[in-house]
């Protein structure tokens, strides 16, 4: 099975060590570790479970009996949280493999840090207060939370 991003609710952006997800309609937002950042690249590429423990085995340096509980438990908590969620399309072909003879990189466990010290402020933001066309035309007050 292949799961997606929301990307209605949750605005994501990758850095160069870092990826951030904030889910906007708790105000949550995330921090992921290398390996989750990884993980979750492959995840949202549409590759299943499987396919992208077996793509993190191939290209990092990684306890190998633990990968697929572990991508399963990142998985777990990024839909619990409401960040992926079943796509039900067709899974992506992994990746193409890290050049022969490259060293792998060290990788640690997948781990998601979750923050709600901005909540408050995110929810003032009056993004919130928008239908579907935008700012900065606000929702009229018959219209709920998804613009209907």
């Amino acid at each position: 099975m292949s799961y997606r991003v929301d990307s209605a609710k949750v605005v994501r952006e990758h850095f160069a060590d870092e990826t951030i997800l904030i889910n906007m309609d708790t105000c949550v937002y995330y921090s992921l570790n290398e390996a989750a950042r990884e993980a979750f690249k492959l995840l949202e590429a549409g590759l299943d479970v499987e396919s992208t423990a077996d793509a993190l085995v191939r290209d990092f340096e990684i306890d190998v009996a633990s990968v697929p509980d572990s991508v399963r438990g990142l998985l777990d908590e990024l839909i619990g949280e409401g960040l992926m969620e079943p796509a039900n399309g067709i899974v992506a072909s992994p990746p193409p493999m890290a050049q022969l003879g490259a060293a792998r990189k060290p990788l640690a466990a997948p781990e998601i840090a979750r923050y709600t010290d901005m909540q408050e402020l995110l929810l003032l933001d009056p993004i919130h207060d928008v239908d579907a066309t935008g700012w900065p035309v606000a929702r009229k007050a018959s219209q709920g939370a998804d613009g209907e």
